[in-house]
Parts: structure tokens; sequence; C-alpha cells
């Protein structure tokens, strides 16, 4: 029986496969579950005639079913399926654009290079990576994994010529989020996190030496020279607020807080109106976002209200 090493583990497959009728693998079909939970079970329910050569889950643990040397029944068609190796790929959230786990997309890469160097593709192509709807008329596998698969075959044929991955896109959400993620395993270690995180990564790696320390924010390298780039990260919010933002920047922290300033056209003092102490401490606590977004739900108190924080957390 034929499995990459890549596998953490089987799943009973109950004989709900077929033989590929001398049929070489020549690509990778990817399918997703259409839910974060229930796909392993209708794959390895005896009675449902579908299976999957690989079943991968949210945290990248990889799962063989049915051995390569056999089609899985799982694209609709012994045409679709006869030369594919068919992968089942749980999603990490529920509708919207089925979104799919950066640790998912990561073990699918690399399951898709060891596919190519073990069936002497030379490299990976179009052609050898494709949705389900290619061959169906099905929506699978959901916009969010579909949108990437062009990144994964390029990331995953660099793989198999001996080269770094290119970067994908910048992860979303707030550094602490992402450097959760990090400590999840979701990035990978070494060069495949910085190279997944991009900018990003000295202010996660940063938050991630805070969060496992459980203590003071563990002092970040230093960050690039140019102000005006820096500028442009705190406004992203990238370098947090108060004490996380000065310890992050250093001794360049006056230097680009000022040019955050430059960049914002903040208002040296606050205006009479509404309650602008209160709203100071809303927009501290994270509740009014940062850079653009907190601009546009501020309206026309925005200079006063980022006076008032400034002042607050002695900017």
């Amino acid at each position: 029986m034929v499995y990459s090493p890549l596998t953490n583990g089987t799943a009973p497959h109950h004989n709900k496969y077929s033989s590929r009728y001398g049929t070489p693998v020549t690509r990778v079909i990817v399918h997703h579950w259409a839910g974060t939970a229930g796909g392993d079970t209708r794959l390895t329910n005896p009675n449902a005639d579908v299976s999957a050569n690989y079943i991968l889950y949210s945290d990248g643990r990889l799962v063989s079913q049915v051995p390569e040397e056999y089609r899985a029944w799982t694209s609709g068609s012994p045409a679709a399926d006869n030369p594919s190796i068919t992968v089942e790929i749980q999603n990490s959230g529920n509708g919207g654009d089925w979104p799919v786990s950066d640790a998912a997309i990561n073990k699918l890469t690399q399951l898709i290079a060891d596919v190519a160097r073990r069936y002497g593709w030379g490299g990976v192509g179009d052609a050898q990576v494709i949705g389900h709807r290619k061959v169906a008329a099905t929506a699978c596998p959901g916009p969010y994994l579909f949108a990437r698969l062009p990144q994964i075959t390029a990331n995953a044929n660099a793989m198999v010529h001996g080269g770094a991955p290119a970067p994908g896109p910048a992860p979303s959400g707030s550094v602490t989020e992402i450097a959760q993620a990090v400590i999840r395993g979701e990035y990978g270690n070494g060069d495949e996190r910085r190279n997944r995180l991009g900018a990003q990564y000295d202010a996660v790696q940063a938050e991630v030496n805070r969060i496992l320390s459980g203590g003071a924010p563990a002092p970040a390298p230093a960050p690039s020279n140019d102000v005006s780039a820096l500028a442009d990260a705190v406004i992203r919010g990238e370098y947090g607020n108060g004490e996380d933002r000065r310890n992050r920047l250093g001794a360049q922290y006056d230097a680009v807080q000022a040019e955050v300033n430059r960049k914002l056209g903040m208002a040296s003092h606050p205006a009479a109106g509404p309650d602008i102490s209160a709203l100071a401490d809303a927009v501290i606590r994270g509740d009014y976002g940062n850079g653009q977004e907190r601009r546009d739900r501020l309206g026309g108190l925005y200079d006063a209200v980022q006076a008032e924080v400034n002042r607050k957390l002695g900017m």
C-alpha cells in the first residue's frame, strides 16, 4: 500500500475504492468538507459511497484513507479520479468563503510537492493541481481555497526544485492573533515562519515571546531605519499601542510617532463636545481599531479623541 511519508495515520476505507486500470497519477484534486465537522465521518461511513486518498485537518494532520495505488471515490466520476490523488480538507470556519487554516494549506503544499517527486512530474503547474469544480458542477473547494490554489501550486513547485516557497498573502488579524496562530503551529518554524510572516515577522515574534514568557514584551529586533515605512506599519496596527509600541520601536519611537502624527494630520488640542476622555479610553481598549478604520468610526471627533489618546499614553 502506498501512502505519503507525511501522513500521521490512517482512516478506514471499508473497501470504498476501485482500480486505476493502469492510469498514471498526474494530478491532485483539492476538495473541502464544506464545514468544520462531519467531513471525515461521511468519508469513513461504510454506507456512504464516498472516500478520498487523504483527509486533511485544520491542525495540519494528514490522514490516509484510500492507498494511492487505488482510485478513491471523491470527485463524482472515474474519469476525474482515475489519474488523481484526492484530498478532502477540513474548513476552519463555516459558510462565507469557507476558510481553511494556514496549517492545512501548508501541509497540502508539502503533500503536493511530495506526490510530484514520487511520481516524477518534474515540477508542479496548473494542470497538476485543480479544484473539484474543474471536473464537476460544484462550488467545491470553496472560494477561499480555490483562490489560493495558484499560490499553493507555485510554492509546491518551489519545494520540488529545492527552493523556498514564494511569499504568500500577508497574514490577517492583529499582531496578537497572528502570534497565537504561530504558537498553535500554523506558521511553522525558522525560515518558513519568517517567509510566511513577511514584514510582520519581527513584531509577531516579539509578541510570541511575550505571550510565552508570561511577562513584559521581549525586546524585538531593531526595526528598519525607514521612518516613513515604520509609520505606515504603525498605522496598520503592526506595532500595537502605548508601551507595546514604544518597546518595539525602541530608540526610533519619537521619530516614528512624529511621522505617524504627520501622516494622520493629528490635532494638538482636543475640541469641546462629547465625552472625549471616555472615547479615548475606548480607543485604548481597542474598541475603535487602528488607522483608517479608527478615523472612519470617529468621524469629526477623530482629531480630538486621538490627541487625548496620545496624552493618556504619554505620546
